[in-house]
């Protein structure tokens, strides 16, 4: 993974990452994007600083041929009753509309997309639910594949081995 849009690094020092990763054959890496930096204020507008951030970074990674996986997580307040970031949004159409429309903008960009961050910790989703994590998963599967046909769309990477937990997910449907 490389924090890339993480506000402590420096484009001097992204771009120092990325040519390291780069030289080391590095062709594709994780990086997180917080729905958050995208959408503070509600879900009618974007915040021209992050997606300015995200073009930025993107377009870092790519100029070194390096295409990002993007984990798309951690909620805005306006979207799950100001619960906290790491809690799922009240209603998973809201992620899927932010998910349809960075796919949109970041198409043919980005190596594909993760739905969350480790979504089996509670330090990483509050509550750990299997069942709601599966609920937005199925709603911006397809608002990704609208709006990007081609780009994979991947289950959040779990903590651990945790054959329980993804188990209960499957069976959330």
């Amino acid at each position: 993974a490389f924090h890339g849009l993480w506000t402590i690094y420096s484009d001097a020092e992204r771009a120092a990452v990325l040519d390291q990763l780069r030289d080391a054959g590095v062709r594709s890496v994780r990086i997180d994007l917080s729905w958050v930096m995208l959408q503070p204020d509600g879900p009618a507008s974007y915040y021209p600083w992050g997606v300015n951030l995200v073009d930025s970074v993107i377009g870092m990674a790519n100029q070194r041929g390096i295409w990002p996986l993007i984990t798309l997580w951690l909620t805005p307040a306006w979207a799950n009753g100001d619960r906290g970031e790491r809690a799922l949004p009240d209603n998973p159409a809201d992620y899927a509309r932010v998910a349809h429309w960075a796919a949109a903008r970041w198409r043919g960009k980005v190596a594909g997309w993760e739905v969350w961050n480790e979504p089996n910790d509670p330090v990483y989703l509050q509550d750990a639910d299997p069942a709601g994590y599966v609920r937005l998963l199925r709603s911006a599967y397809p608002a990704i594949k609208d709006a990007a046909p081609e780009a994979p769309v991947v289950f959040g990477g779990v903590e651990y081995n945790d054959t329980d937990w993804i188990g209960r997910a499957y069976d959330a449907g």
